[in-house]
């Protein structure tokens, strides 16, 4: 939102938000790894999950909200086609029995943080490296205005993974896998929804706190989303 209003402001936001990030990754991937250990899961299916703690650290150093909030949507565009593009190759080349779920594993962790680390390198290119700044009064401002959407997160999270945990407690994994697969044809169906609404959401930020222009540009978002909405249902 502050950088849809000022493009400069990331300059200011990001040093704290690194650092803010970083700490924050740290103690997910111990938290995470430490419960994978402590459930005792089978050797193979344990090290693919701990490999998984790379999406943490990918995330912490993902900067696409940048360029999303100024607009620039084929840099964002550029950066998830590399992460599919190298998470693909990686499959391709090192998945071919059923057992090599590590590989796939290490397919999908190393793909984002491929692709992340390149747009790191561009933002600094261009701005200067971000150097972490670990200010715990930034980090309270920065954190206050996202508590909504971090709740509305969590509870998306619960919403779409709920039936896989339950499934898991009654069915053998291979057979949640196959459910998983299967609901992928759904994320394929609903993509151009996600697509408009990361195209609009800087729009609707910058907006926000001005009622004439938020009512318009809710206008326009809402006529877009109802005119898909019944093809993609169908």
């Amino acid at each position: 939102r502050e950088v849809s209003r000022d493009a400069g402001r990331d300059r200011q936001i990001d040093p704290h938000l690194m650092g803010l990030r970083l700490s924050r990754a740290a103690g997910a991937s111990a938290a995470f790894v430490g419960t994978t250990i402590a459930l005792d899961l089978e050797p193979a299916y344990q090290a693919a999950v701990i490999v998984l703690t790379g999406l943490v650290v990918a995330r912490a150093i993902q900067f696409d909200w940048i360029y999303q909030a100024r607009e620039q949507m084929g840099i964002v565009s550029a950066r998830n086609a590399t992460a599919s593009g190298v998470t693909v190759a990686i499959a391709l080349l090192l998945v071919r029995e059923p057992d090599d779920l590590l590989m796939g594993a290490v397919a999908l962790a190393v793909g984002p943080l491929v692709a992340n680390l390149g747009l790191l390198a561009l933002y600094t290119r261009n701005a200067g490296f971000p150097r972490p700044q670990f200010d715990r009064n930034a980090w309270k401002t920065l954190l206050a205005p996202a508590l909504p959407l971090a709740a509305s997160a969590l509870v998306s999270q619960f919403y779409y993974n709920a039936d896989k945990l339950m499934l898991e407690a009654f069915r053998a994994t291979a057979e949640v896998g196959l459910y998983e697969a299967a609901y992928k044809l759904y994320a394929i169906a609903v993509a151009p929804a996600g697509v408009l609404y990361t195209a609009f959401y800087p729009a609707l930020s910058g907006a926000f706190g001005n009622r004439d222009a938020m009512r318009e540009e809710g206008r326009r978002y809402g006529g877009v989303q109802f005119a898909i909405g019944p093809p993609l249902a169908l």
